[in-house]
């Protein structure tokens, strides 16, 4: 499914992420040893690439709550089909959709998207409330995916060797947010600073929510370790 608005015409090409997840989620889904790390929320359940949508190749940053509440509402909705009976594309099993960037504000400490406890800042006028939002995107069946390391939208997201332990240190609390939140799963691409996928799966298992991480590095080499 072309990653567009399927409430309306076809998105134009971008460079940005083609695929919903990498090769390496595929590797990541075989059955761990009993004293590996979790990979960070990987449900068990999932056998194959999952399906879905997101906002980037649709609109870019200029993305908001109302938006993609009209594409989750865009899945769940039964169409007539070719045969004449009615479906959803939910029901066909495209059952996420994304928020790109966009969400976030610069207004942190020094220009940054987090507060000084480090926790990320909403733009609150593009969305009034992201856990109403998830809520009901759950209330229709559909799964809500996040977008967190900014692509270098903020200053932070450029910060030389963030993605050791030692760098920008927002994995903990940004994965702490985003379950608060009632996300499903969370994307991350080489564009942002923090991009230590290993660190990112350490922090969304602690949560104790289970989330689907999609490696969206743009071609470029993503650190395991």
């Amino acid at each position: 499914m072309p990653r567009g608005d399927p409430a309306g015409g076809m998105p134009r090409a971008t460079r940005r992420c083609a695929t919903v997840l990498q090769a390496v989620l595929l590797q990541l889904l075989q059955p761990q040893p009993s004293d590996a790390i979790n990979p960070g929320g990987f449900p068990n359940s999932i056998t194959e690439s999952v399906r879905g949508w997101r906002s980037w190749n649709a609109v870019m940053e200029d993305v908001t709550q109302e938006f993609i509440t009209r594409q989750v509402d865009a899945l769940a909705v039964r169409r007539p089909t070719v045969d004449g009976k009615t479906a959803s594309l939910l029901e066909l099993g495209f059952d996420r959709v994304g928020i790109d960037a966009g969400w976030n504000l610069c207004t942190g400490v020094n220009g940054s998207w987090h507060d000084a406890s480090g926790h990320f800042i909403i733009d609150e006028s593009r969305f009034p409330d992201m856990k109403a939002m998830t809520a009901h995107a759950h209330s229709q069946g559909v799964k809500m995916d996040f977008y967190l390391n900014q692509d270098g939208l903020c200053p932070e997201g450029r910060i030389p060797g963030a993605s050791a332990k030692s760098g920008n240190p927002h994995y903990v609390q940004d994965a702490q947010d985003a379950a608060a939140l009632g996300f499903d799963g969370i994307k991350f691409d080489a564009g942002g600073g923090n991009d230590n996928m290993t660190l990112w799966a350490e922090a969304a298992n602690a949560t104790g929510r289970e989330m689907l991480l999609e490696n969206c590095n743009n071609g470029g080499y993503v650190p395991y370790g």
